[in-house]
Parts: C-alpha cells; sequence; structure tokens
C-alpha cells in the first residue's frame, strides 16, 4: 500500500501503476525456457507411466475393466503422446499465442480420447454403482474440456493479435 485516497484509506500498490502495471502478464506473457524445460520434462515423465500404466493394466487385472479396453488404448495412447509432443513444441518455440494453440489442439484430442472410452465403454462396474453415472461423469469431462478447448483457442487468437499489433507498433 502506498498512497492514501480522500478517504485515508490506503490504495494497493497495483492501484498506482499504469495500465499493464509495466509487466506482460497473462495472455501476452512468454513463459521463461526454464519453466518451459521444466513443463517438459514433468509432461515427458508424466506421459511414460501413464502410457506404462494403461498399456498394464488388464495383465494387473483391474476389477471392473473388461478386455474391450484394448480397444481404447490407442486414443489413450494418442492423447498422451499429443501432449508430450506439444510441450516439447512450446520448449522450442513459446510464443503464448502458439501455447494456446498447441493446449487447444490437445485438448481436442483429449475430447476424442473420452469418447472413444465413452463409446466403447471398457467397464463393468458392480450393481452398487451406476454406469449411468460413470457415463454421465464422461459426458462432463467431454464438456469440459470443450470449454478449455474454446477458453484456449480464445487466448491463442488474442495473444496473436496482441503478437501482431506488438510487432507492428515497434515496427512503425
Amino acid at each position: 500500500m502506498t498512497e492514501q485516497a480522500s478517504t485515508g484509506a490506503q490504495l494497493p500498490d497495483w492501484a498506482n501503476r499504469p495500465e499493464g502495471g509495466g509487466k506482460k502478464r497473462g495472455v501476452g506473457r512468454e513463459r521463461s525456457l526454464s519453466a518451459r524445460l521444466s513443463d517438459f520434462l514433468i509432461t515427458g515423465g508424466v506421459t511414460v507411466a501413464f502410457i506404462y500404466i494403461a498399456h498394464n493394466l488388464l495383465r494387473w487385472e483391474v476389477p471392473y475393466l473388461r478386455p474391450s479396453f484394448r480397444d481404447c488404448l490407442w486414443a489413450i495412447d494418442l492423447s498422451l503422446i499429443a501432449s508430450f509432443v506439444g510441450s516439447a513444441m512450446r520448449l522450442v518455440y513459446g510464443r503464448p499465442w502458439f501455447r494456446h494453440f498447441t493446449e487447444a489442439a490437445q485438448g481436442l484430442i483429449t475430447i476424442n480420447a473420452v469418447y472413444t472410452f465413452y463409446r466403447v465403454y471398457p467397464l463393468d462396474l458392480p450393481p452398487a454403482y451406476s454406469d449411468d453415472l460413470a457415463r454421465l461423469i464422461l459426458v462432463i469431462i467431454m464438456a469440459a474440456t470443450g470449454l478449455a478447448v474454446v477458453v484456449s483457442a480464445v487466448m491463442a487468437l488474442v495473444s496473436l493479435v496482441r503478437d501482431f499489433g506488438d510487432t507492428a507498433y515497434a515496427a512503425s
């Protein structure tokens, strides 16, 4: 808190900064190379672990999982690999619009994986649980991911326009 208003109350620091606060935040912020590298390494580790787990669930005889789960593996693998490839691409090129674009693309591929799981439905739940509830949860996941795709796509466009505007402004 720095400056007092006419009422005697102190204003927060952000209220006294020029518009934008002198810092790039939110949509227009480019992540540092170290942040992108840690994202890449974590994503790689998680991807390898999840692929290993997904391919061994049937061998581990997980209860309530039918052999038809094999029919979902291609979509699960595609989603996990897309996450890793997107992270690798963001490691090389870290512009905000590109990050949001790859996140939107990953979201679409994730929707495909969840839809494939929904369509195949490799679960054999006991009567105490409801197959309808499980399917509803899958639909909610697809809807939430769809919303995230729309938000990421809008943020990609906003970032691209800002990036282009910054470039055009700097050139003049």
